[in-house]
């Protein structure tokens, strides 16, 4: 597998067209794991998919799901509530598009840093086959998070609404994440 460390930024989707198909390593060894990805993915229809992949220290790999990632970054939480603001920002980093800057030292689930770097190429995923403006992109399952951080499950609530507008949300996104969370997928 070649490596293929790029920075994040808002344009990372459409640069991905510049490499070749193949095999990526995408970020440096962290405690035994690793991400990469493999161009092109498998998702039927999506011409633009990648595949991204974590790699753990038992030599076992697993496709991430929005579900494991977000289920990981609330174990974090939970288990050091202090540092939920910390990682948000963090978060919020990766999804404008930017680089992570604070290295955590946490004992539960992925390291941070694997986690970020997991969804910098679940984003970039996103952004290439769904993308703006007729599609939400990256923006579908960042409003997960937002919704988490602010303690606001219910998106059908002034607060909730009020969380979506400051992102941009229009309103038929707004319809669809309130559709989709029900929730069952927030929680």
């Amino acid at each position: 597998m070649k490596n293929l460390y790029l920075k994040n930024s808002k344009d990372l989707p459409s640069l991905l067209d510049n490499y070749p198909d193949g095999e990526y390593w995408v970020t440096k060894e962290t405690q035994g794991y690793r991400v990469s990805i493999t161009k092109p993915g498998v998702k039927p229809g999506c011409s633009r998919d990648i595949a991204i992949s974590i790699h753990y220290p038992d030599g076992s790999s697993k496709n991430p799901t929005h579900n494991s990632l977000f289920s990981d970054f609330k174990r974090k939480v939970a288990a050091e509530p202090r540092t939920e603001k910390a990682i948000y920002k963090e978060l919020e980093l990766v999804q404008e598009g930017k680089e992570p800057h604070t290295k955590f030292n946490q004992s539960c689930g992925l390291p941070t840093e694997i986690l970020l770097n997991a969804l910098k190429w679940v984003w970039v995923e996103e952004d290439r086959n769904y993308p703006a403006p007729s599609k939400m992109g990256r923006r579908m399952s960042w409003a997960s998070y937002i919704l988490f951080h602010n303690g606001n499950f219910d998106v059908k609530t002034p607060q909730g609404e009020a969380i979506l507008s400051k992102y941009e949300y229009s309103d038929k996104e707004i319809e669809n994440i309130r559709y989709r969370s029900g929730s069952r997928h927030l929680r």
